[in-house]
């Protein structure tokens, strides 16, 4: 619910407020047309973006609450990147990087998701850390526009126990 209240103020900023937000067959929110978007909630917050389509392929946001999440180590990591993470000391930064990454994959695909149509899992990105977040880089081919090794920076930052991971596809 709160996801879809700042969907909606998204929305009324760009001036394009709708009703009602409705649901697609993979359970991904329905935009206006000429709108591209995307929303998060994690615990008592949410966030939400949007932007005209002429001026963007896609937008991704994702927050996730600080956790031990040991099941994203196999479900959302690739071996490069658990190589990565294992080579963090402290376990309570490693957990929160796991959470990192895991939030800037779900940024990307909320992000491209719509402009393909088609589901993709997390191994279809491999990400290295860089200034400010993510450097993604597509593993298989999504579309004629994403195809293998194009690079995608996607931002993340923290504050306090909330991750918050975000990108802009060029137009």
């Amino acid at each position: 619910m709160a996801g879809r209240t700042a969907a909606h103020a998204a929305l009324a900023d760009l001036g394009r407020d709708v009703p009602a937000i409705l649901t697609g067959s993979a359970r991904e929110p329905l935009w206006p047309a000429g709108v591209v978007a995307s929303l998060s909630h994690a615990g008592d917050f949410a966030v939400a973006v949007a932007a005209p389509l002429e001026h963007t392929d896609g937008v991704g946001i994702d927050i996730e609450l600080a956790r031990h999440a040991p099941e994203l180590w196999d479900q959302a990591t690739l071996p490069a990147e658990r190589r990565w993470l294992q080579g963090i000391g402290d376990g309570v930064e490693r957990d929160r990087m796991l959470l990192a990454l895991f939030s800037a994959k779900e940024a990307l695909y909320k992000a491209i998701f719509p402009r393909v149509g088609t589901y993709f899992g997390f191994e279809a990105a491999s990400l290295t850390p860089a200034q400010g977040g993510f450097t993604a880089r597509l593993v298989e081919s999504l579309d004629e526009a994403y195809p293998p090794d194009r690079a995608i920076r996607i931002h993340c930052a923290w504050f306090g126990d909330l991750v918050r991971s975000w990108l802009v596809l060029p137009a």
